[in-house]
């Protein structure tokens, strides 16, 4: 007997062919991303609002740097 001419695998037209037409596949991939769409946007959302803040924060802070140098070099005059 011969192991290599016996081959369990499938091709791959098979194989995509398979994956057509399988209405509980697509019922439950549907199913799945409808739970699991509304979380990724939400957290898509925070994300954007944190960088929006960090931005914010951070043209602040520099704004605060450029005062403090500002009031730094201006001598005491008493």
């Amino acid at each position: 007997m011969d192991l290599d001419s016996e081959s369990t695998a499938t091709s791959i037209d098979e194989s995509t062919e398979n994956l057509c037409d399988n209405p509980t596949r697509d019922t439950l991939a549907e199913g799945l991303m409808g739970l699991i769409k509304p979380t990724v946007d939400l957290l898509d959302e925070k994300v954007k609002a944190t960088r929006c803040t960090l931005y914010e924060g951070c043209s602040s802070a520099v704004n605060h740097q450029t005062i403090l140098k500002r009031y730094s070099s201006i001598e005491c005059q008493l």
